[in-house]
């Protein structure tokens, strides 16, 4: 990998018993996520993922880690870190990273029934198979995991149980990412620019809790600024990138 290329590693169906049965996905779906070009974590490959992606996922909290000790909200404190689909029943097993949004469940059973993920981790040669059991869980880096376990895997984890759908806030914070996503892969822009559109889209979402900082200050390589999402903190970070990162180095606002 060169200096230029950036391949980050590093949301929902509550359970009334933890734990939903995968039923048949809708082909629009099944699409969806087979296009995704999806991140491995913890896997021998790592696919490079697309600019846009790559920079919405800086500051992401790598998911995985020790059990928590303490109870965890039932909704996930960084919906916007989106859904890993995990390989086997354990916080450190291989997983593929999907866009957040969809069901867990379901978007996690395509990768099961495709093969592209089993109980022998990430494969590179896919084939079909049966889907197991899924069941979803927040991770104690606040992100959304699918474990092809039954119910009581979450508590076992010392993981709270996924909720049926996303509360307001959570689905607004995808939305927000959505939108810094696709401002990210516009062009390169100025801090300037980029701190007026990411307060222009905090009060188009009614995000008013919500606030906006700028993290590292840019430098001679570093000149063009991206936004980053923080659902724990409710904040929008600045941060810079290289004018190489970008297909065009035209600037905004100046």
């Amino acid at each position: 990998m060169n200096d230029n290329e950036f391949d980050p590693v590093d949301v929902l169906r509550e359970l009334a018993d933890a734990s939903v049965p995968h039923g048949e996905p809708s082909e629009e779906l099944h699409a969806q996520v087979l296009e995704l070009g999806p991140s491995v974590v913890g896997g021998r490959q790592a696919r490079r993922r697309r600019l846009v992606a790559a920079i919405v996922a800086i500051g992401i909290v790598a998911i995985g880690g020790a059990a928590a000790a303490s109870w965890w909200p039932t909704q996930p404190s960084r919906p916007e870190a989106g859904i890993s689909c995990r390989s086997n029943a354990s916080l450190d097993g291989d997983a593929i990273v999907l866009e957040p949004g969809a069901d867990p469940i379901e978007a996690c059973g395509v990768l099961w029934e495709s093969g592209q993920i089993s109980a022998g981790g990430i494969s590179s040669l896919p084939a079909p198979q049966a889907v197991p059991l899924l069941t979803a869980c927040v991770g104690s880096g606040g992100a959304l995991e699918v474990y092809p376990a039954p119910a009581g895997v979450c508590a076992e984890l010392g993981l709270a149980d996924a909720p049926l759908q996303l509360g307001e806030d959570e689905a607004s914070a995808i939305e927000l990412q959505s939108r810094i996503a696709d401002f990210n892969g516009e062009r390169c822009h100025t801090e300037r620019d980029a701190l007026a559109r990411a307060e222009a889209m905090l009060d188009a979402l009614g995000m008013a809790d919500w606030t906006v900082a700028v993290g590292m200050p840019g430098g001679p390589d570093l000149t063009c600024a991206a936004l980053s999402v923080d659902s724990s903190r409710a904040t929008v970070s600045v941060f810079f990138l290289p004018a190489e990162a970008f297909s065009t180095t035209t600037t905004e606002g100046e």
